[in-house]
């Protein structure tokens, strides 16, 4: 599991890799991890894309919890495993996966050591100067505007924000899924 937002790569970069590589890993997103290669770990990424934006890729199936941004021609390597059309929305979205190549640093081995600093940071910046709302009193496509909205009268930079945002919207009232897991 991440815990910053990092560049990924399709091709395992040399000892001075380009900054932005082919996209970015958000913080608190799974990656499942396919081999080591001295600093480097080749990992598949699992997502959701929005048929019509395919550079983001999201944790869940029209829940806008971003795992990964692709940048330029990287959407179109993507591997495409089902599309589905959401009967709520009508919209239409893609189950896919990505292969991909990050620096083995910034991971922890799950999400739950993350979901406590998340729970903490809340409690502490978000209960400050008014009583926290519960997490489940949210939408997960309604706490990006909130966690936006506040981050002004923080202390937060915009890391910890998207943290906070991955953790608010991961326990937020429509998300029944299962939390982010790592295998390898």
């Amino acid at each position: 599991v991440t815990t910053r937002t990092i560049p990924f790569y399709l091709d395992k970069p040399g000892d001075k890799p380009a900054a932005n590589g082919d996209g970015k890993v958000l913080p608190a997103s799974a990656l499942h991890v396919l081999k080591h290669d001295g600093q480097w770990i080749q990992v598949k990424i699992d997502g959701w894309q929005q048929v019509g934006a395919e550079r983001a890729m999201y944790a869940l199936k029209g829940q806008r919890i971003f795992t990964a941004v692709l940048a330029g021609e990287t959407a179109s390597k993507v591997q495409k495993l089902k599309t589905i059309e959401d009967a709520d929305t009508g919209l239409t979205w893609n189950q896919v996966e990505l292969t991909a190549w990050v620096q083995d640093q910034g991971m922890l081995p799950n999400i739950d050591t993350l979901w406590v600093f998340g729970s903490d940071m809340y409690s502490k910046t978000c209960g400050t100067c008014h009583a926290a709302k519960n997490t489940t009193d949210y939408l997960a496509n309604q706490w990006p505007g909130t966690v936006k909205a506040r981050q002004r009268g923080t202390a937060r930079d915009d890391e910890q924000g998207r943290g906070l945002q991955k953790y608010l919207q991961f326990h937020a009232k429509d998300v029944t899924q299962p939390k982010p897991q790592v295998t390898e």
